[in-house]
């Protein structure tokens, strides 16, 4: 998404000052996920290791590129059988909290 929508939309929410800082589409030279090319960007401008990262998606896409970049994984929704690209699966972003030891 642009930078102004997710800008105003955490102002709206009133929780912009709980980011440091935001990774938008013109950060990924405007290439969405699921190409790599962002994610790489994001991991350079950001000095992360995508190893110590974890993605959380609803998008099985989305998590294979991840994946393939050597981030854990997480997908939000439920699917009959867990795919490879997935470490960990939850129905709801509301389970993260309690999810979060299972993924370290």
């Amino acid at each position: 998404m642009p930078a102004h929508y997710i800008h105003r939309v955490l102002e709206l929410l009133g929780i912009a000052d709980l980011f440091e800082e935001i990774f938008t589409i013109e950060h990924a030279g405007y290439r969405p996920k699921p190409d790599a090319h962002g994610f790489r960007r994001l991991f350079r401008r950001m000095r992360l290791n995508p190893s110590r990262c974890i993605m959380v998606e609803d998008t099985l896409a989305n998590l294979k590129t991840a994946k393939k970049l050597g981030m854990k994984t997480v997908l939000v929704g439920a699917l009959p059988k867990r795919p490879g690209c997935v470490d960990l699966s939850v129905k709801s972003v509301l389970e993260l909290p309690r999810a979060q030891r299972h993924i370290r």
